[in-house]
């Protein structure tokens, strides 16, 4: 082998064993300070809020409950929302020994650490790894998958995934891809955090590794590739000078989330806009981006005058001392004293707008120093200055809240789709015949509206952000229940019935069904829109405990793909039964209704040719709709409660029409929502022989409602059911069905209902 290939050999060695340790010492904060940063940040964002909680379908417990807890990638204990977002903040840097590679940013000339040689998965730029929205990296990647585009998808798997040969791997599948969701966001959170250490802007290596980085640097002679952070090291101290580890509130003083806010208030909001909002290549003195913010606002050890920015013009000439205090704080127990003079910055604010003086921009002179550099100035054309721990301790209180303010702000950006659900125009969601055949629900009809909030118009008018109505988007509805292993068809099972205890019927597993995914219908981000879904598994009749989700996929805004969801606490299967039961009491005469020494039937051949005749003569026939019905609530035309011609009744648009002979009885299912609605309940006497009339009523319809309190661990039913000729029927009314004088009556028989859904 040649002299010099052996040299070159050793040297690529070298590289490749010290990037391995840089990397490993390249962290910008230690993992405890991001652990801190990231809870500091999800206190402040949306999380914090149960509503979202809700929104998402999860447990409105507080984020710290341990009852809604996840496993962490590593397998240790199951954590709660905060600790396992925590968990991923930390984690980050524990991938792997090259992972720290991956977390610089330099906006000034868009370019990743280029210690790693050109177009390797090492030379990865922060938001480029971070959110892994490009089609490409330059180059040979490892495996990503704690990117922002990992957490959307492991959003939608826990929302949507079901496994329908297992229950139970469902669940527990939905439950992990919530917990990777969560500590995903934790690790692109990490990245933002880094974007907060100036040298992590300013393609500044630092590694502190005496074994593989001293050497490397002599034989390359790149001096700077071993140079240890005093920044990252003063920053890691758990001591007096940063107080951060037993006093979270200095991580959030400040630090109000980026979004929503001035960092979206142009309406082209994006993730990368965390990092830059300057166009690449551009000016990025008015960018508010955390990187920018950065960049533009504060030195690091080896650049100091060697970056357009902060300009060397605008150094004022120094601003204060230090004191014997301030030693006393910052160097304890050292015995140091004395004078050190320090020279202002102004930061810049673009997410404010406001410009604040950071008073301990730099150092003069040498005192415990991370590199001092001359730099020239208007007052001195040979000024020493340095870096040390009293800058740092001033540049803390500038770039620790903006590090938990853009934290918190990309949580509320990721969870800021919304959606609101309505039910239609008919009242309820869904509603089947229950009469003559078992059978689930397998169509939904419900009003969907895209409220998330947006950016103003030119007027000032609120607008939304809005989805794509084009067919680049899809929607699913989700419905999440657990079954009643006690349901039957008669409904003897129903909670709360005689010999009916919930706790041993209600199964333990959260299950759910999932429509067909459907297009994005016209006019969603203008107003309530009709949306009927299909499942190709029914939602079965013995569900609790449910919910209704609509999950939306595609586009929102100026972000490519994202994932939005709503959630209704619905009602239970509520089931709605008409029968005729004038077979229970016998009559002297007709028309006149009196008991008598008559059979039901005996009495019907007085007047009818037929006994069916009579049976379905003396029948009144029920339609229904629970929402608007013009003509009956809105400037009646007749009276509620009176009878008049059928004739001359307004037009009426039913839901459902149960027709019930005497002897038998109709009854649908249907799904409403829990709060009560109004509706009509339309009576038509149909009897060509005497008359045939009509009435209506107002009736109000309340869901039923079966569903656990979580943290009672109770469940009281809104409606219990009694036994009443071959049938169940709620308790209130029992008493008509079990009631008469006839003897020996006969269970009634189901007729289908008539449904027009």
């Amino acid at each position: 082998m040649k002299p010099a290939k052996a040299v070159l050999r050793a040297i690529g060695i070298a590289t490749q064993v010290a990037l391995v340790s840089f990397a490993s010492n390249a962290g910008a904060y230690e993992v405890d300070t991001h652990r801190d940063m990231t809870g500091a940040a999800v206190l402040k964002s949306r999380l914090a809020d149960l509503q979202l909680l809700q929104q998402l379908g999860l447990k409105s417990v507080p984020i710290d409950d341990l009852r809604q807890s996840f496993v962490p990638s590593d397998a240790s204990s199951p954590l709660s929302i905060i600790g396992i977002i925590r968990f991923g903040a930390r984690w980050e840097d524990d991938l792997s020994k090259l992972q720290a590679l991956r977390h610089f940013y330099d906006p000034v000339v868009e370019r990743a650490l280029d210690v790693a040689p050109s177009g390797t998965a090492n030379s990865i730029k922060s938001p480029d790894w971070a959110l892994e929205d490009i089609a490409t990296y330059n180059g040979p990647v490892a495996a990503q998958i704690f990117s922002l585009r990992d957490a959307r998808n492991y959003l939608y798997e826990a929302l949507t995934y079901r496994n329908p040969a297992s229950v139970a791997d469902s669940q527990n599948e939905r439950r992990r891809k919530f917990g990777l969701t969560f500590q995903t966001l934790g690790h692109v959170m990490h990245h933002l955090q880094d974007m907060a250490q100036p040298q992590h802007v300013r393609n500044e290596p630092h590694c502190d590794d005496e074994v593989s980085c001293r050497p490397l640097a002599d034989l390359l002679d790149h001096k700077e590739f071993y140079a240890p952070s005093l920044y990252e090291k003063y920053t890691n101290e758990d001591g007096p000078g940063l107080r951060v580890r037993a006093n979270l509130p200095f991580f959030a003083q400040g630090s109000d989330p980026t979004y929503p806010g001035p960092l979206a208030a142009d309406g082209a909001m994006s993730p990368r806009r965390f990092w830059r909002t300057s166009p690449p290549g551009a000016n990025i003195a008015a960018g508010r981006g955390i990187a920018e913010y950065t960049n533009r606002n504060f030195y690091s050890a080896a650049t100091i005058g060697t970056y357009p920015s902060p300009p060397a013009k605008g150094l004022v000439a120094y601003a204060e001392q230090a004191t014997r205090a301030d030693f006393a704080e910052l160097l304890p127990g050292s015995g140091v004293s004395g004078t050190m003079r320090f020279w202002s910055t102004d930061v810049y604010d673009a997410i404010t707008g406001e410009t604040q003086v950071n008073q301990r921009a730099l150092s003069e002179g040498i005192m415990d120093s991370d590199i001092a550099r001359y730099y020239s100035t208007t007052t001195d054309a040979s000024v020493l200055f340095a870096l040390n721990r009293f800058t740092f301790e001033a540049a803390h209180k500038f770039l620790i809240p903006r590090a938990v303010a853009y934290s918190a702000g990309l949580i509320n950006y990721f969870f800021r789709g919304y959606l609101e659900i309505t039910p239609p125009d008919e009242g309820v969601y869904a509603i089947v015949d229950h009469s003559t055949q078992e059978s689930g629900f397998g169509k939904l009809k419900l009003k969907l509206r895209n409220i998330t909030p947006g950016a103003n118009d030119a007027t000032g008018q609120a607008q939304v952000e809005r989805v794509a109505e084009n067919g680049s988007a899809t929607l699913v509805a989700v419905v999440k229940f657990h079954r009643n292993n006690c349901y039957a068809f008669n409904l003897s099972g129903e909670y709360g019935s005689p010999g009916i205890a919930w706790d041993a019927c209600r199964s333990p597993a959260e299950e759910i069904v999932v429509s067909t995914p459907r297009p994005v219908p016209r006019g969603v981000n203008d107003a309530a829109t009709l949306v009927q879904f299909t499942f190709p598994e029914e939602i079965p009749p013995d569900a609790t405990d449910i919910f209704l989700q609509v999950v939306y996929r595609g586009p929102l805004g100026n972000e490519a793909d994202a994932v939005a969801v709503a959630t209704k606490d619905i009602a239970e299967p509520l089931y709605l039964t008409h029968y005729s039961v004038s077979d229970q009491s016998m009559y002297a005469r007709f028309p006149i209704v009196e008991p008598g020494p008559y059979t039901f039937e005996q009495w019907c051949l007085q007047g009818y040719s037929t006994y069916d005749e009579c049976r379905n003569g003396m029948a009144v026939r029920l339609r229904f709709r629970f929402g608007a019905s013009p003509g009956y609530t809105a400037n009646p035309l007749f009276s509620e409660g009176e009878w008049h011609p059928l004739a001359s009744a307004p037009p009426f648009d039913s839901t459902a029409t149960l027709s019930a002979p005497v002897g038998t009885y109709a009854r649908v299912a249907l799904l409403a929502d829990g709060a009560p609605r109004d509706g009509i309940f339309l009576w038509e006497w149909v009897n060509p022989q005497y008359s045939s009339l009509f009435q209506w009523n107002r009736v109000t319809l309340t869901g039923n409602h079966n569903q656990l309190d979580p943290d009672t661990n109770t469940l009281t039913p809104s409606t219990t059911y009694v036994a009443g000729r071959g049938i169940y029927v709620p308790s209130a009314s029992g008493t008509l069905l079990n009631g008469g004088n006839a003897p020996s009556i006969p269970p009634l028989q189901p007729v289908v209902s008539q449904i027009v859904f």
